[in-house]
């Protein structure tokens, strides 16, 4: 699921990019590395410490988990979203108490990476969560745009709640716009509160 809300939110974006109109110099994007649990993304400027209870999965791992997420939805327009291969991942892990936590990139265009918004973004795709998750057997969600601290600036976050099988689920996606790129970083916890989102 935590997949599936970053894939909503990121392809809803990707799908408003265009081409380069040649007019300026584009930013390129350039995967993060992951060394003994560290991130590092010169692209984005950012850098992150996972402590030991984190194991960061590898591309193949994290194929798998989008064909579960696939196989999960009867919604037809994400299934086609999940499948389209637009996303890169620039990170996946799970923590030992079944918390995830993922960073995601998307090209938004020259022409929309200049003038979108994330909060409008994030709105747009907030809309389209709900129903997202219900397809997926998830209960009493609710998705909520809000503001966040993160990275030394105020950061446009998606909360969305909600009950899987009488678990309560909590997701917390930060959406950062790097030049004409889009990169959302999702935590998500069941049963609680996830740390990891603070």
């Amino acid at each position: 699921s935590t997949l599936a809300l970053a894939l909503v939110l990121l392809l809803t974006l990707v799908g408003c990019g265009g081409k380069d109109d040649g007019g300026s110099q584009k930013k390129e994007y350039a995967p993060a590395t992951m060394e003994n649990n560290v991130y590092t993304s010169q692209f984005a400027g950012l850098t992150a410490t996972l402590d030991e209870s984190w194991t960061v999965l590898n591309d193949e791992e994290i194929a798998q988990i989008v064909g579960f997420s696939i196989d999960m939805t009867d919604d037809a327009a994400l299934k086609e979203s999940l499948g389209s291969g637009k996303t890169v991942y620039d990170m996946y892990a799970m923590a030992t108490d079944s918390s995830t936590l993922n960073i995601t990139v998307g090209d938004l265009g020259a022409i929309y990476g200049k003038l979108l918004d994330m909060k409008t973004l994030a709105q747009s795709s907030a809309e389209q969560l709900v129903p997202a998750f219900e397809s997926m057997g998830f209960t009493d969600v609710t998705a909520e745009v809000s503001t966040i601290s993160f990275a030394g600036a105020e950061q446009t976050t998606i909360i969305l709640q909600g009950n899987y099988q009488g678990v309560p689920m909590y997701e917390q996606l930060v959406c950062m716009k790097v030049d004409d790129y889009v990169l959302n970083i999702t935590a998500c916890s069941y049963g609680n509160v996830c740390s990891c989102a603070s």
